[in-house]
């Protein structure tokens, strides 16, 4: 939660067009040492 503004800024750089949803949360830990952030994805993918 320390790094919201400095992640907000970069976000609205790279998704400045298209806004997609995002949440924040503060986690204890994660299963990689030294990570700071997890990105997870959903995609629809057309054949």
């Amino acid at each position: 939660m320390n790094d919201f503004k400095i992640v907000s800024k970069i976000r609205e750089k790279y998704f400045a067009k298209s806004k997609p949803v995002s949440t924040m949360v503060a986690a204890n830990g994660f299963t990689v040492k030294g990570a700071k952030i997890e990105i997870e994805v959903t995609a629809v993918v057309s054949k």
